[in-house]
């Protein structure tokens, strides 16, 4: 079976006063071109998701961009229109603001997900990265009837309506980083990204 990426990109940034976090710069490169420079040869196939598709202009052509389908509700709005436009029967979804994406940890959650809707990273016994896993097709219908609540909803809600794989951490037999789940939310954290970035040079 083949699979998609797709990067959310439909935040509000409110911290970072509205500004496009997937189009700030990092070495040189902006977060979302470091994330499909990863992506790229893992998957035959790479799509954005955003609530505002016309900031993505200014990127190369090769960045297929999809507005949300749905009314915004939260994340899952954007895993949602994710699931129905990608060609594939699965996909590894991530936040567009994670700038150190590890393809060999990508590349194990994936080889975790056959009989599985949800493959998702277990950093505790309470900490999950919903934003950095793996969903399927499966997950199209149990999204639509949770977005059809009211009140808030958040990614993890999904977990109890799927068959879900968690993947703890301290037992993936790949090279990890602290960084591998790094997003950027506050101009601080945006400092910590070029520095971390420096390390890497």
């Amino acid at each position: 079976m083949g699979f998609s990426a797709v990067i959310l990109a439909g935040g509000k940034s409110s911290r970072l006063m509205g500004i496009n976090k997937a189009l700030l710069k990092i070495g040189g490169l902006t977060i979302i071109e470091k994330a499909y420079i990863t992506l790229k040869p893992i998957f035959d196939e790479v799509i954005i998701i955003s609530n505002k598709p016309g900031e993505f202009k200014v990127l190369d052509p090769k960045f297929v961009v999809y507005p949300d389908e749905t009314e915004s509700r939260g994340p899952l709005s954007g895993i949602y229109t994710g699931l129905l436009k990608m060609k594939n029967g699965a996909g590894f979804f991530c936040a567009c603001d994670m700038p150190f994406l590890n393809g060999e940890l990508i590349k194990i959650l994936l080889g975790q997900s056959p009989g599985f809707d949800i493959v998702c990273p277990n950093t505790g016994s309470k900490y999950f990265e919903p934003l950095h896993a793996v969903y399927a097709k499966t997950c199209i219908e149990p999204i639509k009837s949770l977005m059809k609540k009211n009140g808030t909803i958040k990614v993890q809600d999904i977990f109890t309506l799927t068959k879900t794989r968690f993947i703890d951490m301290d037992k993936v037999h790949c090279k990890t980083h602290d960084y591998d789940f790094f997003n950027i939310n506050t101009w601080e954290s945006y400092v910590e990204a070029i520095r971390i970035n420096e390390t890497l040079i």
